[in-house]
């Protein structure tokens, strides 16, 4: 880049007037080394970007200067003037004034006041900003003085929606249960007013207008399926398995089992409509849980 010859007394009176050495190389149109020699030769120190712009006066510097001494806050006199915040700290600093004595009017109450009241209890300070068109924080200074809160409502669901929303349709017509359960890999559960509750016996309920005798299983062959037309209740199994019973021809249900233990409450009836003894079936499983026992020591 080309330079021009300035006369080297030219430059000395801009370098001392504090000018930086590009400032100078910009009015003159002289190099940045030059005057950076000239300079060194004269033994005048460098003068920082940050020194020098701390040197211009603002247009507005008289006005600042005013206003500071009157104790206006830095944001009154950007308002006023137009001078950045960072100016008016500059001037603040440099020129030694004191914190502002001059500070806003909180008791004022602000135009929109009586509707931002109104709408305390039903709306976030954000809604409410962005309803009547006004800054947030007035919002959130009003709440704090008049105590307001505000809570959301509950959405309320009802039971069966909560039931519902846990079932996945699969093929066939069946429903598995896709939400809590008791454990990892447990039995399904629904918490209903503090308590958990079977999905199972819910949807039963519903199906059939009554509560569930006992257990509540599908009888579709779908296992854990939750399809309320596919369960039944151990008075419905039992039911549907003596007419099975009846129909293949079985006889009927015996009073005892074959070792004398009375076939009441006992009775178990598989989907065949054979009859099993409980209490034999829980001595039997007693029985191979000791032999395994006995075989692992």
């Amino acid at each position: 880049m080309s330079t021009v010859d300035v006369p080297e007394a030219d430059i000395l009176t801009l370098i001392g007037q504090g000018l930086t050495n590009a400032e100078i190389a910009r009015r003159t149109g002289a190099g940045r080394a030059r005057v950076g020699r000239i300079r060194r030769a004269h033994g005048i120190p460098d003068v920082s970007q940050a020194e020098y712009r701390g040197r211009i006066d603002h247009p507005q510097g008289r006005l600042i200067r005013l206003l500071l001494d009157e104790g206006y806050t830095n944001a009154e006199i950007h308002r006023r003037t137009g001078a950045a915040t960072d100016t008016v700290r500059r001037y603040r600093r440099l020129g030694k004034f004191g914190p502002a004595t001059i500070l806003p009017d909180r008791t004022r109450r602000h135009r929109k006041h009586d509707a931002i009241v109104a709408r305390l209890g039903r709306a976030t300070n954000i809604q409410i900003a962005a309803e009547l068109g006004v800054d947030k924080t007035v919002v959130s200074r009003i709440r704090v003085a008049t105590g307001i809160q505000f809570k959301q409502p509950r959405k309320t669901r009802s039971v069966t929606e909560r039931w519902a929303e846990h079932l996945v349709l699969v093929d066939g017509g069946h429903m598995e249960w896709n939400g809590p359960r008791y454990r990892p890999g447990g039995s399904p559960t629904l918490r209903i007013r503090g308590r958990c509750t079977s999905p199972a016996r819910l949807g039963f309920e519903w199906a059939n207008g009554r509560a569930p005798v006992g257990s509540v299983l599908p009888e579709c062959g779908y296992r854990g399926c939750l399809t309320p037309d596919h369960l039944d209740d151990a008075a419905g199994r039992t039911e549907v398995r003596l007419q099975v019973r009846y129909l293949l021809g079985k006889g009927e249900v015996r009073d005892t089992c074959t070792r004398g233990h009375v076939l009441g409450a006992a009775l178990r009836l598989q989907p065949d409509g054979s009859a099993n003894c409980a209490i034999c079936r829980r001595d039997a499983e007693g029985l191979r849980r000791t032999r395994g026992r006995h075989a692992a020591a």
